[in-house]
């Protein structure tokens, strides 16, 4: 057996924006046990490293026009900790009137007078419910500690991610 990172790849729909920029593509890296066997040698799919017990999750929030594949260092880095770390990309408003590459910040919500409750991070809800589906089914069941979910970010993903904290 031999311990690696891998990663699954996922879409997912954010409801408050319009097609085509309502959709994010997330990557999910985990730790890894690979035992050689055939399926795995065909699929490429490499079961989660069990004997880590529900992990920690990270959704790391990138910055505007930020690749998230520049993140993956990091990702794997802390997946061979035993964080399993989203990473995602959202094309869409960043401002408004300029499509971008973007954290999902909701900038309505921030402005002065502004009646809008929701929270600023448009992405998590998504990403959480797509979270909450892996963890049923897949490589993933039961891996993820969901009531143990971090959020991290870099400049406009890192406010996203503070505006967006919620202890519960």
């Amino acid at each position: 057996m031999q311990r690696l990172v891998r990663a699954i790849y996922r879409t997912v729909a954010v409801p408050e924006l319009e097609s085509p920029h309502n959709i994010i593509q997330a990557k999910v890296y985990y730790p890894a046990l690979y035992s050689e066997s055939l399926t795995e040698r065909n699929t490429g799919a490499i079961p989660v490293d069990g004997e880590r017990g529900p992990m920690p999750v990270l959704i790391m929030t990138p910055g505007i026009n930020v690749d998230p594949s520049g993140y993956g260092w990091l990702a794997t880095a802390l997946a061979e900790t035993g964080i399993v770390t989203v990473v995602y990309g959202l094309v869409s408003e960043a401002m408004p009137g300029a499509i971008d590459l973007t954290p999902g910040l909701n900038v309505a919500a921030l402005m002065a007078g502004s009646d809008d409750k929701s929270p600023p991070g448009i992405a998590y809800r998504p990403i959480l419910d797509l979270l909450s589906s892996e963890n049923s089914k897949g490589l993933l069941a039961g891996a993820l500690d969901l009531k143990n979910i971090w959020l991290g970010g870099h400049s406009a993903g890192g406010t996203t991610a503070l505006l967006s904290a919620d202890k519960d």
